[in-house]
């Protein structure tokens, strides 16, 4: 048992290490960010890391409190600031709408924008996703 707790620590330090280093480099990049930013997203270390591995939103928009926001990413610390917005521990979090996620989503490996984007905010705005629309 006195292994454990050098392992655990090991453990923490290498994930939290890896989605610094190896989020920079591989994986997947569905949101424009600035230029020369080589933030990814990478599904593995995601599993580790609770979903602090999605680099990518978090890079492309930095104030918003959710990082994995497509289907089947888990994204434990955005749960846990859901829970405390509801017991009223956390106010003003602000949460990423669906017309500022396809703004920054990217198509074809370039950022969108000109008649996708304007068609596919149209589409938010009435309503197609669900939910409310963010200005």
């Amino acid at each position: 048992m006195i292994w454990a707790g050098p392992l655990r620590i090991g453990l923490l330090q290498h994930v939290t290490w890896s989605v610094n280093s190896l989020c920079h480099v591989l994986g997947s990049r569905p949101f424009a960010t600035r230029e020369h930013d080589r933030a990814t997203n990478l599904w593995p270390l995601a599993l580790l890391s609770l979903g602090e591995s999605w680099r990518n939103l978090y890079h492309s928009d930095p104030t918003r409190a959710r990082r994995g926001v497509d289907r089947c990413q888990i994204d434990l610390p955005a749960e846990v600031i859901r829970a405390f917005e509801r017991l009223g521990w956390a106010s003003e979090v602000r949460w990423p709408g669906p017309v500022r996620l396809v703004a920054r989503r990217r198509v074809g490996g370039r950022e969108r924008g000109g008649w996708a984007a304007r068609r596919a905010l149209a589409r938010t705005r009435r309503g197609a996703w669900g939910g409310e629309c963010e200005s």
